[in-house]
């Protein structure tokens, strides 16, 4: 917990005769109930890890047998990392060649936990193993200047490659 007070409280420490719970925080109160102090839980700041803001095109999708998942032919599945209200938080969304995905992320450092879905009716294609990809997905590297984002399984095992991609998702 922050305080932005500290000296003022340290100077009230011995009038405190409980705490209360607040949900986000505490209260610090003297024998007769009254708030001496109130404490509110900050965040922690997640470590700084390869930047994800963008869009991006999948180049390769693995699946757990280590084969790749996407056709040659096919056009490219893309998703777009959008940052959230709170740091290492956010919204990720795509479009492949058969549904709309969409879902939230929580990165800290190299650490990436990706939740996604498929709002709505699903055809049947690889939008399916995308989804239960990167549903898996536990870590994040960048290589190729930031250009270039590797997810990864918890056990490391590559999951997908994703290149930057123009700033227009395809229709």
């Amino acid at each position: 917990m922050a305080c932005r007070h500290s000296v003022p409280l340290l100077t009230r420490l011995d009038d405190v005769a409980g705490v209360d719970d607040m949900g986000r925080g505490v209260v610090l109160v003297d024998g007769s109930g009254e708030p001496v102090a109130r404490l509110h839980r900050v965040p922690p700041t997640p470590a700084e890890g390869p930047p994800l803001e963008g869009r991006w095109s999948v180049e390769a999708l693995v699946g757990s047998d280590g084969r790749g998942l996407l056709s040659e032919r096919a056009a490219r599945p893309a998703v777009r990392f959008t940052p959230g209200p709170w740091p290492g938080e956010g919204v990720v969304d795509g479009r492949t060649y058969c549904n709309v995905v969409e879902g939230s992320y929580r990165q800290d450092g190299e650490r990436l936990r990706i939740t996604s879905r498929i709002p709505g009716p699903v055809s049947l294609c690889v939008d399916v193993a995308l989804t239960d990809r990167l549903d898996r997905v536990r870590h994040v590297t960048s290589s190729r200047g930031g250009d270039r984002l590797t997810l990864h399984a918890r056990s490391w095992m590559i999951i997908a490659v994703l290149d930057r991609a123009p700033d227009r998702l395809p229709d």
